[in-house]
């Protein structure tokens, strides 16, 4: 059972209590044949202002605890409700669910189950729900993928999530430059890709339907940094959101999440990526790296190797902080306790 006790739930009615909003089937978008727009074409923008309001807490960073911190087998023997429940004992302001920690046999109903739970739990007014995949916005063909997008989306909806987050996978765009050190055959494959109008226009209009698919979305989507080159390095993010820029349909369609510890394992460096992709940041992944056997593992963050504090402060201020680093201890409620006064004092 949840602790509770006076302090805690007098915190939790200072917290803004989230909407709960259908469930929308947003794999594809309406055709040109579809009515006009109504007020959930405006849903986009109001899911960025939601999100954007989660950052206000009194002047403070949020809090989430994200799943695998405690750990992949005690997550799956515990399951994720009681992880979230650990983080909302502790004092967090909400828990990212991991989509690939999730048992096979999971379905929307079970998400939405999972979502009653936490809200009939005491001190849940204002806790939120991330939702996190591993799947990419972007698929092996370097287009925009409506599809894994929109299913996405409705899996997070299905949780009743104020934000998704996703992989960007192998992004490419027309007019592209490869960086200088990319792979010979990544190289190839791409500049044959970029010299075809045919190409080009495809990526055109994916990208046209997935900013469709998200302005309708009541939820926020952000892509990741993941630990990889491949939609992991800094030149990649820099290039996607110059693309977005370029068309003002496409202009704030969706956010990053920036993880500042994952820049190592990609091979760039997380000073400058910090400084270079600031405004486009609205969630921050917080953890630490230590080198160990010629390996990167992740750790707190005031354990780790890099002043992650300086990188923090180069990003916009009071952003959501998530805890993905090892939270361990017998009693997980107290070990997230110390872990978020780590974390969240500046």
């Amino acid at each position: 059972m949840l602790a509770d006790n006076a302090a805690q739930v007098g915190a939790a009615q200072a917290r803004r209590r989230w909407p709960v909003l259908p469930i929308q089937d947003m794999t594809h978008p309406p055709s040109s044949s579809s009515p006009p727009p109504t007020a959930s074409a405006t849903a986009g923008t109001d899911a960025a202002k939601r999100f954007r309001s989660f950052t206000a807490r009194e002047g403070r960073a949020a809090g989430i605890v994200v799943a695998s911190a405690y750990g992949a087998d005690r997550v799956r023997e515990r399951g994720q409700l009681a992880a979230a429940q650990w983080a909302m004992a502790a004092g967090a302001d909400g828990f990212e669910v991991r989509a690939e920690l999730l048992p096979p046999e999971w379905r929307d109903r079970d998400a939405t189950a999972f979502a009653g739970a936490l809200a009939a739990m005491p001190g849940s007014v204002g806790f939120a729900l991330v939702y996190s995949t591993p799947a990419e916005f972007f698929g092996e063909d370097g287009l925009p993928s409506v599809a894994t997008v929109g299913r996405a989306l409705r899996e997070a909806q299905a949780f009743g999530a104020i934000a998704l987050k996703l992989q960007l996978g192998p992004f490419d765009a027309p007019g592209r430059q490869q960086p200088a050190d990319s792979d010979a055959r990544a190289v190839a494959a791409a500049s044959g890709r970029r010299a075809s109008a045919t190409w080009a226009a495809h990526w055109s209009s994916a990208m046209d339907a997935v900013a469709d698919v998200l302005r309708r979305a009541p939820v926020r989507v952000f892509v990741e940094n993941g630990q990889s080159a491949v939609g992991g390095s800094r030149a990649d993010f820099e290039a996607l959101f110059a693309s977005l820029r370029a068309n003002e349909a496409w202009r704030g369609a969706f956010g990053m999440t920036l993880d500042i510890g994952n820049w190592y394992w990609a091979g760039d460096d997380t000073a400058s990526a910090c400084a270079s992709l600031a405004r486009h940041v609205e969630y921050v992944h917080c953890k630490g790296v230590q080198i160990r056997d010629d390996r990167y593992h992740a750790v707190a963050p005031d354990e780790g190797i890099g002043p992650w504090r300086d990188w923090v402060a180069a990003l916009p201020p009071a952003l959501p902080r998530g805890l993905e680093f090892p939270i361990v201890g017998a009693d997980p409620v107290a070990a997230t306790r110390d872990a978020l006064r780590a974390v969240l004092r500046d």
